[in-house]
This record gives C-alpha cells, sequence and structure tokens, in this order.
C-alpha cells in the first residue's frame, strides 16, 4: 500500500510541472479574471490645410478646377443684368453647372440682415452640395467711400469714417474687429480689405481716402492692426492694390493708370505693407491693373504681368496665399484687351483668381481652352486651384 502511495505522489509531482495541468490547491481562491484595461480614445487627427488641399485637387475634374478659377456676381452666374437677391432654383441650377471658387456681393444684392443671410447661407449649401467645399464670400467693405453694408440704412451699422482719419493701431483694430462681427454674422467669409496703397501722389483720385497715410510704416502697421481684427472675428483680409496704387493720378477703373516710381522708390514706399502681408501669411492679396514703366519690362498692368506676380510677389515678396486680380472689367483692362486675353494672360501671370462679372462667359471659355490646348499648363492650373483650397480648408479649420 506504501508503494501504491509513493506512485501516486510521484505522479502528481511530475504532473504539476507540466503547464496549464495542475490542479490548483484546495486552499488557494480562483485565479484573477484579466482586467481589460480600456485603451485612451485616440484624439480625431484633422488634417493639415495642405494634405486637404492635395487630396481635393486630386478628385476634382478639369472643368471643376477651372471654375474655381473665377470670383464673380450672382448675376454674371445667371447671365442676368438684374440684381440677385435669393438662392433660388436658378441660381442653383447656374452654379451646379459652374461651381465657382468665389461669389462677390454688392449693395444690390443686400437688401437686410434677413435676406442677406438666407442669400449666403444658400450659396454656401450650394457649394458645400456640388463639391463638398467652402466657396468664398467677398464684399468690398473698406469704410468710408467704399462700403456695402455700412451706412446703407439697411443694417444697422453706422457709416465708417474714411480710412485716412485713422488715428492709431488701436483704431485700427477695433475697427476691423466690427467690421469682422458683422460680416461673419451675415455669412461673410472675405473682405476685399485692407487698402495696402501709400498715397505718395496728392492728385491721386483713386485711394486719396481709402489709403491709411502717405507713409510706409504707418500704412503697414494700421493695415496689419486692422487685418488682425478682422481675421479674429472669422473673416478673411485681403491686401490691395499690389504693387501700390498709391503713386497714380488717373483711375485704372476708368482706363490706363501709371506708376512712374523707380524700382528703388517702389521698393521703398509701395512695398512695405505687402511684404508684411506675404510674411503674416495673409490669406489674400489682390493685384491692381498699374502699369510700372519704369520697373517691368513689358507694358502690361501688374495684374497681367508674370514680372510683377510671379517674380515679384511670390519670388522676392514670398507670398504663398491666393492672387487675385482687381475686376478685369475695369477700364484698364478693357480698353486693352478682350476678356478672353486678359483672363489667360492673368493666369499665365501668376493670378490664381480672377474677378470679373460682365466679361465672364467668354473668360472662363477662353481659360477653359487654353488648358485643353496647353497654353495654359496642367501645372499652373493645379498650383493655382491648390491654393485656393487651401486657403478654403485653413478658413473652414478656424471656424
Amino acid at each position: 500500500m506504501a508503494k501504491y502511495r509513493r506512485r501516486l505522489l510521484a505522479l502528481l509531482f511530475i504532473a504539476s510541472l507540466l503547464p496549464g495541468c495542475a490542479p490548483a490547491a484546495p486552499s488557494d481562491p480562483p485565479p484573477e479574471p484579466a482586467q481589460s484595461v480600456p485603451e485612451p480614445a485616440a484624439e480625431a487627427q484633422t488634417a493639415s490645410p495642405d494634405a486637404q488641399a492635395a487630396e481635393a485637387l486630386a478628385a476634382m475634374t478639369r472643368t471643376q478646377k477651372i471654375a474655381q478659377l473665377f470670383f464673380v456676381s450672382p448675376e454674371a452666374l445667371l447671365g442676368d443684368s438684374g440684381s440677385v437677391t435669393a438662392a433660388d432654383d436658378s441660381l442653383r441650377a447656374a452654379f451646379a453647372a459652374c461651381p465657382v471658387g468665389g461669389v462677390l456681393l454688392a449693395e444690390g444684392n443686400l437688401r437686410g440682415p434677413a435676406q442677406t443671410k438666407a442669400l449666403l447661407s444658400g450659396l454656401q449649401d450650394m457649394s458645400r452640395d456640388v463639391l463638398d467645399l467652402p466657396v468664398f464670400l467677398g464684399v468690398d467693405e473698406e469704410g468710408g467711400t467704399v462700403a456695402r453694408i455700412s451706412g446703407t440704412g439697411r443694417f444697422g451699422v453706422d457709416a465708417w469714417p474714411d480710412m485716412a482719419s485713422v488715428a492709431d493701431e488701436a483704431e485700427a483694430r477695433r475697427i476691423g474687429e466690427e467690421m469682422g462681427k458683422y460680416l461673419r454674422d451675415l455669412g461673410f467669409n472675405l473682405n476685399f480689405a485692407p487698402v495696402a496703397d501709400v498715397l505718395t501722389e496728392p492728385e491721386n483720385t483713386v485711394v486719396r481716402r481709402r489709403a491709411f497715410s502717405d507713409d510706409p510704416e504707418t500704412v503697414t502697421n494700421l493695415c496689419a492692426a486692422f487685418s488682425d481684427g478682422l481675421q479674429s472675428r472669422g473673416v478673411l483680409a485681403c491686401y490691395k492694390h499690389f504693387p501700390g496704387h498709391g503713386a497714380t493720378e488717373a483711375d485704372s477703373h476708368k482706363g490706363f493708370a501709371c506708376s512712374m516710381h523707380t524700382p528703388e522708390e517702389l521698393y521703398l514706399l509701395d512695398l512695405p505693407p505687402f511684404r508684411d502681408a506675404a510674411g503674416r501669411r495673409i490669406p489674400f492679396i489682390m493685384v491692381g491693373h498699374v502699369t510700372l514703366p519704369n520697373v517691368t519690362r513689358q507694358a502690361s498692368p501688374a495684374s497681367l504681368s508674370h514680372e510683377i506676380t510671379t517674380e515679384l510677389l511670390r519670388g522676392e515678396l514670398g507670398f504663398r496665399g491666393v492672387a487675385i486680380t482687381d475686376s478685369l472689367d475695369m477700364g484698364a483692362v478693357t480698353q486693352n484687351y478682350s476678356a478672353g486675353e486678359a483672363a489667360v494672360q492673368a493666369v499665365l501671370a501668376g493670378q490664381d483668381m480672377l474677378l470679373i462679372n460682365q466679361g465672364f462667359p467668354e473668360a472662363y471659355e477662353a481659360v477653359s481652352r487654353a488648358v485643353a490646348d496647353g497654353t495654359i499648363p496642367q501645372t499652373r492650373l493645379d498650383e493655382a486651384v491648390e491654393r485656393i483650397l487651401r486657403a478654403k480648408f485653413a478658413w473652414q479649420a478656424g471656424q
């Protein structure tokens, strides 16, 4: 009996050495089940505006890309001479057929707060439905003599004084903040302001009361303060009119406008506000229709000049945002170029967006043909559209 007891104990000892086979001692508690520790929730990683722009660009058709280049009025989209005040089915169909990158609203489109909010909200919805992208909704609300909201008696916003009367940076920022608030409340996301021209010509009729000063440093500082205030409210700023409209006597709205500044004068007097804008990553700069015979090798307006837009604005100043033309319907352009010629030349010069209304159909067709036949390289089109998309996604991320 003792012999069998010794064998049994030996077998139990051997079994205890085999993994998973040893019975638990009667006095030991059952093993605790392993506790599952929940993983910390991973934070949603939003792609950068650069990455979002690249992805959206890759998904777009050529027609959609071309449409993004244009910044037009609702009337230009519809081919209608009357003022558009509602985002109705006809406007929706027109936008779906040509989903432009931006829509500029003028005083005739803006009848009051409720109507304006409905119109702008409708336009934004159209863009998101068609492209899953926001659309730029722009307005000229500089203050003083150029204002589409303030001082009209329709929005309960008093008229602003001329920017030439702004005393200091604190006042400029306050004006920018207040403008930004009511513009954002209405649905705008882009204001074609501030005027960054340095008024060096006493006989200037274009920006005499619109410019902040005749001193480059003052203009630079007040533009920066105004833009900071505006953009703190979610409305993008657009400096204008590169490379400077303050040295002209003629009005480019009506015809040829020339600045006789030398390269030294241009760099010393006109460029400081725009150089600062490039360094501050301002999203938009509007290029004017000023001709600079002492600076450029060609007589074309700055807006159609590769030397000014690409070599100077991009190359020397390092601007990475969206370059947009002043209106291609202005006399400085229309007296010398057809709408189609101007549009194609502007894109080749380095403009990313074309502001145009009356000549929109011709300009659109001309750019489409130029892209199709290679006159405008695909790389130039993609470069422009990617900048537009990057600005849209950056604005969207800040909302």
